[in-house]
């Protein structure tokens, strides 16, 4: 009985893992895509990447990743009013 239980527990730790690394993969192939057509079509990029569900980003280089990506796609995607995304996010900062 005791080794089932190992057994079912690190089953469903390895499902877990592999859930989540492909959530991972996922959010980086639109990351790219959207960094690919990010100066010809912004709006496309900004579509992509609102479809990444940000809880999935674990790591700090893909929320910062997600983060510059998305910020430039905004920025893009307005040209009437040019870098009013940075000047926003830069003096939340301060």
């Amino acid at each position: 009985m005791n080794e089932m239980k190992q057994l079912y527990i690190a089953l469903f730790l390895l499902m877990s893992a592999l859930v989540t690394s492909c959530g991972n993969r996922e959010a980086e192939r639109i990351m790219d895509s959207a960094e690919d057509v990010m100066w010809t079509r912004p709006d496309s990029a900004l579509t992509a990447l609102e479809s990444i569900d940000t809880l999935a980003l674990k790591t700090k280089s893909q929320r910062a990743r997600y983060s510059l990506l998305y910020t430039m796609a905004l920025d893009e995607e307005s040209p009437h009013n040019p870098g009013f995304a940075c000047h926003q996010t830069g003096s939340e900062l301060l």
